[in-house]
């Protein structure tokens, strides 16, 4: 039985997603990938043609290899090319290079995390069955694959913790797969609501909206823009949606993410602000914080300055938990956070061993 007197807040990043393959002894060429591996572990998957097109405009701009040793960071790619987009006129096909950039990431990122299904004897399961003991908790993520969706829904067995329809705090159009055969998460309707918040502040692969062409991108998000929410488990990496009416039947489909660039500031708009606010007054009421594969990157300034500033209006914090092999994670969370009580451990295991 779940408890709920602590109000706790996970934040979540990338390391727990590697973590969680490692545990399953995946190859080294089919873990998800990090920032400082992403090129190197992006040629073991079917983007040959989009990263073709982007090593030639970066081999002719920049003057770097993508597919040799030393591997640059994917955010200093990002970077160099959506910057590119941005400039007037801007420089030949760098539109083009960025689409492909864009195409890369989401295909990886799917072709690493839709085979991986965290079980409760995985370190996420165990670290929010370990939290929710305790009392209430909510999740902040960076993330924008479905491992913790996936790890929640696994929870549900023993009580009712997630759906998507109202776990996201956010109201989205809620979609399913046509075929029956295919796996998808459990809505619960009316007869069951979600306990647990999950706050994506990038996104996620599984919301996304309509284009008229599959290399279209949409400009802009407003909070008019309809963004639609697939119950896939698995996200097919060209997912299409047909619609039962209107002027268009067939139409593709883009996910709503924020990409790894440098000024994440542009993307955050209407259709995201929402989840940031959500995840501002988290903070500012929780009364313990636990920071789990996340290390707070320098390349992310606008987080960082989040963090910080939901921090600043907390008077009940009373202690910070980092989870983390990195030791720089620790004290980077420890100079936002300025806790009473610090508490660090290598993994999931010792945090729960030693708490």
């Amino acid at each position: 039985m779940f408890g709920f007197d602590m109000k706790t807040v996970l934040i979540i990043g990338a390391g727990s997603t590697r973590a969680e393959a490692c545990t399953k002894q995946c190859p080294q060429r089919t873990l998800p990938p990090l920032d400082t591996d992403f090129f190197h572990l992006s040629n073991y998957h079917k983007v040959k043609e989009n990263i073709e097109i982007l090593s030639r405009y970066i081999r002719r701009n920049y003057s770097i290899e993508l597919s040799k040793s030393p591997y640059p960071r994917m955010e200093e790619i990002f970077g160099m090319v959506y910057s590119d987009t941005r400039m007037k006129p801007p420089p030949s096909g760098s539109k083009e290079a960025y689409v492909a950039l864009l195409g890369i990431y989401k295909r990886v990122i799917l072709e690493t995390t839709n085979p991986l299904s965290p079980t409760n004897r995985g370190p996420l399961a165990k670290l929010l069955k370990n939290t929710l003991l305790k009392g209430g908790c909510n999740i902040i993520t960076f993330n924008q694959d479905l491992l913790i969706e996936k790890a929640l829904v696994g929870l549900n067995d023993i009580r009712s913790v997630w759906y998507p329809n109202d776990g996201y705090m956010r109201n989205f159009s809620m979609t399913v797969p046509t075929s029956k055969t295919v796996d998808r998460f459990k809505t619960g309707g009316k007869l069951y609501t979600s306990k647990v918040g999950l706050m994506k502040l990038h996104g996620s692969l599984n919301w996304y909206t309509l284009t008229t062409s599959k290399d279209k991108i949409p400009s802009t998000m407003t909070s008019s823009k309809e963004i639609k929410c697939t119950t896939h488990i698995k996200i097919p990496p060209e997912l299409t949606y047909v619609s039962s009416g209107g002027y268009r039947k067939n139409w593709f489909t883009w996910p709503v993410i924020i990409p790894p660039v440098y000024e994440k500031g542009a993307f955050i708009t209407d259709a995201i602000t929402p989840i940031w606010n959500s995840a501002r007054d988290e903070i500012k009421e929780a009364d313990e914080i636990i920071v789990y594969g996340y290390s707070f990157p320098n390349a992310d300034q606008q987080s960082k300055s989040f963090f910080r500033r939901a921090r600043v209006k907390n008077t009940t914090l009373k202690r910070l938990i980092v989870i983390n092999p990195d030791p720089n994670a620790a004290l980077v969370a420890n100079n936002l956070f300025t806790p009473p009580l610090l508490i660090v451990a290598k993994n999931v295991r010792d945090y729960i061993n030693n708490s």
